[in-house]
């Protein structure tokens, strides 16, 4: 009777607890993560710092301007001069300018990779809330329904019907699923950890539940109906943008031989003299050094480089996407399969217990027929939640944004 009560309470408990809908919590969450995950706020200084060295790059065609102010030890009084120089051609600084946008783009490819990266941390996190809270309900109906067949077999005792056999099978099974209730709070509170580390948010119970009538034949088709097909993944932007750069440095190392041409303008005062110049000056480079032809080497070994992480990038945004759409597919069958082995084995579960107190069967038969009920429904939640890794994944390697793709996970969970 108390074991009853206690489980009772629990379950009274859990069913209490205020709710949101999972769709809201977890992009509440992914809003949080923006502002206060250490990772991207590192990232984010990183963008501005790229940004700014591509503005800077685009400066380096401006004219400079030089004042010196001074005497030598054969004038009687001060000197200024001032001197504005103009790059009319000069490579390094044209690559400079060149790079100027693509620094840009690669700064900002960067930080997309980035949130990309916190939206699959979040949700990892968040899954195994979600997960663990859900397989530590099915814990607790688990040993709630063997609590129940223990007092039937008690029942059954006293009136002389069965074996003490028959109440120790079922109290050694009810132990076991509390075990299991017990152990996953070890996980729901690690799941808790992750999350505050990333939101800042004490997440006291996830609100999410997985749901429990999906319709497997529209989750097919989930991967299908994607208008982002198209969007480029910022891995792949960030790729093509670092060849670009591989390729400029390349144009700087072959180009290290070749002559700098600068517009002069000079004014210079001394007393009541005036010295005015303009004029074009050509600086040829002298010799030959051994470094710059490893240097141009180097730029083309880099340029390749490049070039094969490139395509690197872009195989493996192929192969995610695939698979993980073929999974979706094949797990979707699956879990039409899964669902009707739920429905089968509770039917089976109401018949044996009607079995048991009309003597038919046997107390173990019971028994098994719960473990396998929830063994049945475990399955299918762990099935439903690898399903939800692979939609977030499949998501993104289409390019979708994160906030879209932690959108779309509502299609795998209720209200």
């Amino acid at each position: 009777m108390m074991r009853s009560l206690i489980l009772g309470a629990i379950a009274s408990f859990v069913s209490a607890l205020p709710g949101l809908s999972q769709g809201a919590e977890l992009l509440d969450a992914f809003d949080l993560a923006l502002r206060n995950d250490r990772g991207y706020l590192n990232a984010q200084a990183e963008e501005r710092l790229g940004q700014l060295d591509a503005n800077r790059a685009r400066l380096s065609y401006l004219p400079t301007l030089f004042i010196d102010q001074g005497r030598n030890a054969l004038e009687n009084s001060s000197r200024t001069t001032i001197q504005v120089i103009q790059p009319l051609m000069d490579v390094e600084k044209y690559a400079s300018f060149k790079e100027s946008p693509t620094r840009a783009a690669y700064a900002q490819a960067g930080l997309d990779v980035k949130e990309i990266d916190l939206a699959k941390r979040l949700y990892a996190s968040y899954g195994s809330l979600v997960r663990s809270n859900a397989l530590r309900k099915l814990a607790l109906l688990e040993a709630q329904a063997l609590d129940r067949q223990a007092q039937r077999a008690q029942r059954r005792f006293d009136l002389g019907y069965s074996s003490v056999m028959d109440i120790t099978l079922a109290k050694v099974q009810y132990s076991q699923a509390m075990a299991r209730y017990q152990a996953l709070q070890n996980d729901i509170q690690s799941a808790r950890q992750k999350l505050f580390s990333l939101t800042g948010a004490t997440y006291a119970q996830a609100q999410g539940q997985p749901a429990e009538d999906l319709d497997a034949s529209l989750l097919s088709a989930n991967a299908q109906l994607d208008p982002t097909t198209n969007v480029e993944h910022p891995l792949v932007r960030q790729a093509k943008e670092q060849l670009q750069l591989a390729e400029s440095g390349l144009l700087r190392a072959k180009s290290s031989y070749l002559p700098q041409v600068n517009l002069i303008v000079r004014n210079s005062q001394y007393g009541d003299l005036s010295e005015q110049y303009h004029g074009v000056q050509i600086s040829f480079p002298t010799g030959v050094s051994f470094y710059g032809v490893q240097a141009t080497q180097r730029a083309m070994v880099d340029q390749e480089r490049a070039r094969r992480a490139l395509e690197e990038v872009q195989e493996q945004l192929r192969l995610d996407l695939e698979s993980t759409e073929l999974a979706l597919k094949v797990n979707a069958q699956e879990l039409e399969f899964r669902a009707f082995a739920v429905r089968d084995s509770e039917k089976n579960v109401a018949a044996t217990e009607k079995a048991y107190e009309a003597g038919i069967v046997k107390a173990s038969d019971v028994v098994n027929a719960i473990l396998a009920n929830f063994d049945v429904r475990r399955q299918r939640l762990l099935l439903l939640m690898s399903m939800a890794d692979q939609q977030l994944l499949h998501s993104l390697s289409r390019g979708m944004t994160p906030r879209l793709a932690l959108a779309k996970l509502s299609f795998f969970f209720k209200e």
